[in-house]
């Protein structure tokens, strides 16, 4: 596997309207330079991607060009990967007064995970986030490898990391590396996998500001204190046909008011999987006496929600009669908790 091989492959991943603004991005490639010609509209993907290789092969692009490459693809598409999210303690350097350094931490860890692999490392900073691509090496040939690569996401300023997919037989030498460069003491592993790697962010970055209260941060209260006064109009029930009348208004409205209370209107963080693992005594006695017994009996059962957002759904189903309010807390405080695998026993739901 060369170089050539590995830089059609990144490019193939890119939609071809991303090519335009990807290329000036990465630096390598010069759109309009001699011996480049790039028609976005009319060519076809394929054209365009072997054009680009040929230019590339010609000045002799390297494995670690490709690996650039390949970090920018991973921000632009970030939510094609699953993301795991850890929390970060004891950390004395990561004060608001002395904030990371990118080239610094760049450099101790590579040397603090070439204790334990061989790799490549790559970084850049985007906004406040520093992204990574680890490539791991091991056996012959793995210098042109992809299945090792581990992507890092660290958000500038804050105790959290989010991590790609990580062979298990690595993660422990990679985290304690990710620790011994952050200064910290210690990184936990929380129960928040997801895809929608912005949304995890806000969950455990904003943990407190969440569902109703979330109008603070995104600045939606009154200027004036005198404004809570002023009735606010309320949108008639949405109904197609005027001939139908809905005769339980009062009701939507207040599982409407209900939800507004819980979830706030704003748009819920997106999680793709709802996890709950429940370890508690039987309570539907009357219909399976045999199990009347919760003490000794305990119940173990799994309940899992998939969809593009649970969150939302969930929230959906109040004012759609679906659910009865208001909701348990382990539902309506789904958002705050930032985690989406829960253990329900008796006494905590």
């Amino acid at each position: 596997m060369d170089v050539l091989f590995l830089l059609r492959k990144v490019l193939n991943r890119f939609r071809k309207a991303d090519f335009e603004i990807v290329l000036p991005e990465w630096g390598f490639v010069v759109i309009g330079e001699e011996g480049l010609h790039l028609d976005f509209n009319r060519a076809t993907k394929a054209v365009i991607v072997s054009r680009i290789t040929e230019y590339c092969k010609r000045k002799n692009i390297t494995l670690d060009d490709v690996a650039e490459l390949d970090l920018i693809y991973n921000h632009w598409h970030q939510n094609n990967r699953n993301w795991q999210v850890y929390r970060l303690t004891g950390a004395e350097g990561m004060k608001k007064d002395a904030p990371i350094v990118p080239p610094d931490f760049e450099f101790t860890l590579r040397k603090q995970l070439s204790f334990y692999f061989r790799h490549d490392l790559h970084m850049m900073k985007k906004e406040d986030w520093i992204w990574l691509r680890i490539c791991l090496k091991e056996g012959v040939g793995s210098e042109f490898s992809l299945n090792n690569v581990v992507y890092i996401m660290h958000p500038s300023d804050s105790l959290n990391v989010f991590t790609s997919t990580i062979k298990k037989s690595y993660k422990q030498y990679l985290l304690q590396a990710l620790v011994l460069s952050l200064h910290c003491t210690k990184i936990k592993e929380l129960e928040l996998t997801g895809r929608h790697l912005r949304s995890l962010a806000d969950m455990v970055l904003h943990q407190h500001s969440q569902g109703v209260m979330s109008r603070y941060r995104y600045n939606q209260v009154d200027e004036s204190p005198l404004s809570c006064f002023r009735k606010r109009k309320e949108s008639p029930p949405d109904i197609s046909d005027d001939r139908l009348i809905c005769e339980n208004t009062k009701e939507k409205r207040a599982r409407l008011s209900q939800t507004q209370e819980t979830f706030g209107q704003n748009k819920q963080p997106v999680v793709q999987k709802l996890t709950y693992k429940l370890v508690t005594g039987f309570h539907a006695n009357e219909y399976v006496p045999g199990m009347a017994d919760g003490d000794t009996n305990v119940f173990h059962c799994t309940v899992k929600f998939a969809g593009t957002s649970v969150i939302e759904g969930i929230r959906q189903l109040g004012p759609a009669g679906l659910a009865k309010l208001p909701l348990p807390s382990h539902l309506g405080n789904i958002h705050s908790l930032a985690k989406n695998c829960m253990i329900i026993s008796e006494g905590n739901h």
